[in-house]
């Protein structure tokens, strides 16, 4: 059973059916967005020979080989001309970053939908300045875990503010139940903290701002 991270991600990939998955891990991302989103093509990414190897195998225990092609590489740089939608989920989001940065092909995508587990504020500030538009976004709490998925297309200039990138323009407006939920959890990891109490004390306030909205 796919994850509810991995689901929600995975709902973000309609209307587009030519996918490209980096860091595909065990494959379930493509799996769930060919059985159930009509994704006809699908390229499995990873840098690592296990994780790519472990891919291969789930989908083929899928019947699902035909429309996935596995590439033992680093980043979009072996995407294909028609790859449509780029998904990158589960990494530190600095290293999302360099992986956007490093490709010459990040002009020719439409959808962009990432999952960073720290530095969220880096890599909404990096789609800004590089005219992605956030068009969605989730927080999902899957077990113990937050998790932010965005959703960015290309668009035209514009600009974020601070508040915006940190906690994302879509998630203000939405004000979902897990968006909150992480709000309160950071609220108590930062009044857990010693260091910098001003600083901190400012987050805090900030967050119960939010809340309130």
């Amino acid at each position: 059973m796919v994850s509810k991270r991995l689901e929600a991600i995975a709902k973000m990939i309609p209307p587009y059916h030519h996918i490209a998955d980096v860091g595909c891990d065990h494959g379930y991302l493509i799996i769930e967005a060919i059985q159930k989103y009509d994704v006809t093509k699908a390229i499995a990414i990873d840098n690592k020979e296990g994780p790519l190897y472990a891919s291969q195998n789930n989908i083929k225990k899928n019947n699902l080989e035909k429309y996935v092609r596995f590439s033992l590489s680093d980043g979009i740089s072996d995407i294909d001309n028609d790859t449509e939608a780029v998904i990158i989920a589960g990494m530190d989001g600095q290293l999302i970053i360099k992986i956007l940065s490093n490709s010459e092909k990040l002009n020719s995508i439409k959808r962009l939908i990432v999952q960073p587990n720290r530095n969220t504020y880096e890599v909404r500030k990096f789609l800004m300045e590089n005219q992605f538009k956030i068009i969605d976004e989730d927080v999902i709490k899957d077990g113990n875990k937050f998790y932010e998925i965005i959703l960015a297309e290309k668009g035209q200039n514009f600009t974020y503010t601070e508040d915006e990138l940190q906690f994302g323009p879509v998630n203000l407006q939405k004000m979902s139940n897990d968006f909150k939920e992480k709000i309160k959890a950071d609220i108590i990891h930062l009044k857990g903290l010693s260091k910098d109490i001003l600083k901190i004390q400012e987050k805090i306030e900030k967050m119960e701002k939010i809340l309130c909205m």
